[in-house]
């Protein structure tokens, strides 16, 4: 059976998956690897030892929840 999201119900996910986006950045200490610099995801990586395509996705969420600016393939707070 089929049965439609409310529009209350759909912003409820994604207020859900910002939540997990960030927590996961936080326990991760991307942002302390990130300081004060602009760092690629390769480098942001090696420094907290995540896997670059994993946290080069999660960079990305981050830039698009506008809590991290990305210039090129940089990243920073």
């Amino acid at each position: 059976m089929r049965r439609e999201l409310s529009l209350a119900e759909i912003f409820q996910i994604g207020y859900y998956w910002e939540t997990k986006v960030l927590l996961t950045a936080v326990r991760l200490d991307v942002f302390s690897a990130l300081g004060g610099k602009e760092c690629t995801a390769a480098e942001v990586s090696q420094a907290i030892g995540a896997d670059q395509r994993a946290l080069g996705l999660l960079l990305n969420a981050l830039v698009a929840m506008k809590v991290l600016a990305k210039t090129g393939d940089r990243f920073a707070n």
